[in-house]
């Protein structure tokens, strides 16, 4: 009866890291999503920054003056870009580390249900045998009371 109550409290600590785990899962998805978010937000960034780049692409005869202000702005807006660049690279092994948890977690997330699944079997295994071992010593009981009682007669 003992170990019937002790594998129930392994069952129900195994129930609960589960849950744990469940949440903790739960959690890096959305910290996946929203890192996915900021990466294409970045993304989008750095194409508008490109397409300003080419628009001060000087076309035709200009001013020196002018020639001069674009390239400094096109210098200005390359730095900018080479910050975004490196927020995305950034990012991108920021969620690498996350996609490797999430595997982490996946996979002790299925080793707690097969123990679970098997904890529960020899369970009830262990239950089967032990009504079956109270259904004949009832049945033993009652044969040698009937036995008894013919004996008696």
């Amino acid at each position: 009866m003992n170990v019937w109550q002790n594998e129930k409290n392994f069952i129900l600590l195994l129930e609960r890291k589960k849950e744990i785990l469940l949440s903790h899962i739960i959690q890096i998805e959305s910290k996946l999503l929203t890192i996915e978010k900021e990466i294409k937000d970045y993304q989008e960034e750095q194409a508008y920054i490109n397409q300003q780049i080419k628009l001060l692409t000087p076309s035709g005869i200009l001013a020196r003056a002018d020639i001069y202000r674009g390239i400094r702005r096109q210098g200005a807006l390359l730095a900018h870009l080479q910050i975004v660049s490196h927020k995305i690279t950034q990012l991108e092994e920021e969620k690498i580390r996350y996609q490797d948890g999430l595997k982490e977690s996946n996979i002790v997330m299925s080793q707690l249900n097969k123990r679970n699944y098997k904890m529960t079997k020899y369970l009830q295994r262990l239950k089967r045998i032990e009504n079956r071992r109270r259904d004949n010593n009832s049945e033993n009981e009652i044969q040698e009371q009937a036995v008894y009682d013919r004996k008696k007669l």
